[in-house]
């Protein structure tokens, strides 16, 4: 009884201290207009900031005092030192007894973006967002300096979006730098950035970028709504927001996006989807995000008709042989031995021969020991993960079949089915889950079980939206089939998918 009095008297306290910490301009929010009481607390509350810089200066004629606060870590020290200070330290500088800030605004420091606030925890974001304060004493305005430093690697073609031909650029994690490249691969007046930030204790910035009359009002209406319900104490990736939005979390296909080339999140911002860029990640989100996207490559739209309606149905076969291959190849080797050729059934049987596991336990070992090998590949240091994959697989698939612990035939297939499924990078993942479960149902139920389990995943897949829109859209039947499995020449492809955009349907003039 005693410990629930304390709980409850200390929320009345918490819960008092909270109400006034929230009125209005009180004394905790109010900027000092002294500037050792400034000082004092910038100390009081940026206690043990080594990086934190305070440097008072004394400018004009009559020798005013200033102080000059900023990260030396975020912040730009050139613009600091060569504009800011250089500028306020001229000697024939006369301040004006009225309107300080707005004159040292408009005529000291008018190079670099500037702006004035009065909430002194706005000024405290900006600094830690690299900018610069400046605080005239007997003022009570705060004048913000954009001083953000780029910190960050230089353009380069992302690792895992590597084409032959087209754009090699890719994003960073500078989101400046992502709004500059989509702004130079889309110059239209309509084109929207609309800033967030999310992070109770990252205030990461998070930008929404769509056309508009392009994109839907709906689906725009809606994203932001989904945005202004994350309620977390960090985003440190975009990952974070694509696990609060999409529709599914649970299913092992994605509903939400993402990308790291600039072209391709042009592209699909000019079929009316919106991109969510996050400051500190080079991963840019899409949405709404369709199945049929993950068969479609940036270059698809650089090369030829026929060749990059072919490469779509390879890799259509890819991620099937990748899925279903295990499965069938367990369901005949258990069940189904009748519908094996004659010769090659009597090749699999000797092959098999002195093998202590079932086809399904024998299946499922290979697979495991195959994303061992492709998840250390992907950690290990570039110069030697290759090389120990390489090694890896060929020493344990050698190893097995001569220590009869597998069979040659399953080692084939597993190697097949592991290297179909790099070609859909996007669906690896739901790949990886699935031939598992198709390797189980052909070891239980042979081909009925595969037939079980693939009307399954086609509810699924027919049941799920991403934003409203169907996520089979365009490959289910009675709907579009144009830029699907196919794709027509870039001349006749004029209007824009109707069930994506808004108003702005033509891509191109004249009729279709």
């Amino acid at each position: 009884m005693l410990s629930k009095v304390k709980k409850i008297f200390n929320y009345i306290k918490l819960k008092g201290k909270n109400n006034n910490f929230s009125n209005g301009q009180n004394e905790i929010y109010r900027i000092p207009s002294s500037i050792d009481k400034v000082k004092e607390k910038f100390k009081r509350d940026l206690e043990l900031c080594s990086d934190l810089n305070l440097r008072e200066i004394a400018f004009g004629k009559d020798r005013r005092r200033g102080l000059i606060c900023y990260f030396s870590i975020l912040a730009n020290k050139e613009i600091i030192d060569n504009i800011i200070i250089k500028s306020m330290m001229d000697e024939k500088l006369e301040i004006p007894k009225e309107g300080i800030v707005d004159f040292i605004i408009e005529s000291v420091i008018n190079e670099c973006e500037v702006k004035k606030t009065e909430d002194y925890t706005e000024a405290i974001d900006e600094m830690l967002s690299g900018n610069t304060l400046i605080f005239i004493d007997g003022q009570k305005e705060i004048i913000l300096v954009n001083t953000h430093s780029n910190i960050g690697r230089a353009i380069e073609e992302p690792q895992n979006e590597m084409v032959v031909r087209g754009p090699k650029e890719g994003f960073t994690e500078d989101l400046d730098l992502q709004i500059a490249l989509i702004r130079k691969k889309i110059k239209d007046k309509r084109l929207k950035f609309e800033e967030f930030k999310l992070g109770e204790k990252s205030k990461t910035t998070v930008v929404l970028c769509y056309v508009k009359g392009i994109a839907k009002e709906n689906i725009i209406d809606e994203v932001k709504k989904r945005l202004s319900k994350i309620k977390i104490d960090a985003i440190l990736d975009s990952g974070y927001i694509e696990q609060f939005i999409e529709e599914n979390p649970y299913s092992p296909f994605s509903t939400v996006g993402n990308s790291q080339k600039p072209d391709v999140v042009a592209g699909r911002i000019l079929e009316g989807r919106i991109a969510i860029l996050c400051n500190g990640t080079p991963h840019v989100l899409t949405v709404p995000y369709l199945l049929i996207e993950s068969i479609q490559v940036s270059e698809d739209y650089y090369n030829r008709t026929l060749i990059s309606s072919l490469l779509r149905i390879v890799r259509v076969l890819a991620i099937l042989i990748s899925v279903f291959l295990p499965g069938i190849f367990v369901a005949l080797q258990s069940f189904h031995q009748e519908m094996i050729t004659t010769v090659l059934l009597i090749t699999m049987a000797a092959a098999r021969e002195g093998v202590p596991f079932p086809a399904v336990i024998e299946a499922l070992l290979m697979n495991f020991f195959f994303e061992i090998l492709k998840e250390s590949g992907t950690r290990l240091p570039r110069a030697i993960g290759s090389s120990i994959s390489i090694v890896g697989a060929l020493v344990l698939g050698e190893a097995g079949v001569n220590a009869g612990i597998v069979g040659a035939p399953m080692v084939m297939v597993i190697a097949l089915t592991g290297v179909s499924a790099f070609i859909a990078p996007d669906l690896s993942d739901a790949i990886t889950i699935y031939r598992v479960i198709f390797i189980i149902l052909g070891g239980s139920a042979g081909f009925y079980g595969i037939a079980l389990g693939v009307f399954v995943i086609l509810t699924h897949l027919l049941s799920m939206k991403s934003f409203g829109i169907p996520y089979t859209m365009t490959i289910s039947p009675f709907t579009n089939f144009k830029d699907s499995l196919f794709k027509p020449p870039i001349f006749k492809m004029k209007k824009r998918p109707e069930y994506m955009v808004g108003y702005d349907i033509n891509k191109q003039e004249g009729e279709e």
